[in-house]
């Protein structure tokens, strides 16, 4: 993603909103979280590789499945499009010892700091031109322009309690929600599944609990996903 990057950050600072490479159709995935094989699994099944296709990861490439770092290698040396997850942001503060670096965490020692600048330089969201789409980790807070959305909301929102964004999964889906374009593609919320509205596709399928990757062609809304091939985590309960 080296040329695509370079036209999308300055500084060490990321920025929050970029633009992916025109293309005439985008294959945009779930949540990856360290499932190399399965996403090679599903590029395979999709034979979405030819040539007039970009690919696009909605963020969480990594924890949870058996190969975090070899994901952020993968897509770095293919530049692919990303956005950034929360658990992308949590793999960062290990990498700086703000947080605690435990044994499920330990791909973290192997990092290099172009690993750890690649994922600082990582886009809140992601527009996809032509399509009138927009990419993003967990969601759009309603009524609220780009440029004032929040990077925590943009990483961990699942549900609106009183209107306002809510990383707990609560009854309202803000996507179910959303009522104008453009359409807006993301993942986060395994609970939930594949969410499907007129204005939302959701597509975390929970593969690193057992569950499936899920990818969406845009703009003809198609379906692909593959079976996890083993369950990698257990999923939080309550």
């Amino acid at each position: 993603m080296g040329a695509f990057l370079s036209t999308l950050v300055g500084g060490a600072r990321p920025v929050r909103h970029a633009t992916a490479p025109a293309a005439a159709r985008y294959f945009v995935v779930g949540d990856v979280h360290g499932c190399l094989d399965e996403l090679q699994d599903l590029l395979r099944k999709a034979q979405y590789d030819d040539g007039a296709t970009r690919l696009v990861l909605v963020g969480d490439l990594v924890n949870k499945g058996p190969k975090s770092l070899e994901v952020i290698r993968y897509c770095r040396e293919n530049e692919i499009c990303v956005v950034r997850g929360n658990h992308d942001d949590k793999c960062l503060r290990l990498f700086d010892g703000v947080d605690e670096l435990k044994v499920e965490y330990a791909y973290v020692r192997d990092m290099t700091e172009a690993d750890a600048v690649w994922l600082r330089n990582l886009p809140h969201t992601l527009t996809l031109p032509h399509v009138d789409a927009i990419v993003v980790h967990a969601g759009l807070r309603p009524s609220t322009k780009l440029e004032d959305q929040s990077p925590q909301h943009m990483t961990t929102m699942r549900s609106l309690e009183g209107g306002a964004p809510s990383s707990r999964p609560g009854e309202e889906s803000w996507a179910e929600l959303r009522d104008e374009a453009p359409l807006v593609i993301f993942g986060h919320d395994a609970r939930r599944g594949l969410q499907k509205f007129p204005y939302a596709i959701g597509l975390d399928t929970g593969c690193c609990y057992g569950g499936e990757l899920t990818g969406v062609f845009l703009p003809s809304r198609e379906l692909v996903s593959v079976p996890a091939r083993r369950t990698y985590a257990e999923a939080a309960r309550g």
